[in-house]
């Protein structure tokens, strides 16, 4: 299992969420296993993303897929998203 770490500003978070549920069953159909989206305390426009994979390389493509990086952009996106593939180490206890 791989885990994706995704962080990026929105220019409004209501705006980007259902922009990113439309494409729950394209990630499902890639290999994504579902995950959470936080939102800074500080600034709800500063959103990460943690989804779990069922491996690196499909997510990895997935994320590189055209309409996938333009469906961010029109959800307003700004800059570049921050991406760190990772695969788990160890299962902490608490």
């Amino acid at each position: 299992m791989a885990t994706v770490i995704i962080r990026f500003q929105v220019q409004d978070f209501t705006k980007w969420k259902p922009t990113f549920d439309e494409f729950s069953t394209l990630r499902r159909e890639h290999g994504s296993q579902g995950g959470r989206v936080f939102q800074s305390a500080e600034n709800p426009n500063a959103v990460t993303i943690e989804l779990d994979w069922d491996n690196v390389e499909n997510a990895r493509r997935f994320y590189a897929m055209d309409n996938v990086r333009q469906a961010m952009q029109r959800a307003g996106v700004q800059g570049a998203p921050e991406f760190t593939y990772s695969t788990q180490a160890h299962r902490a206890s608490a």
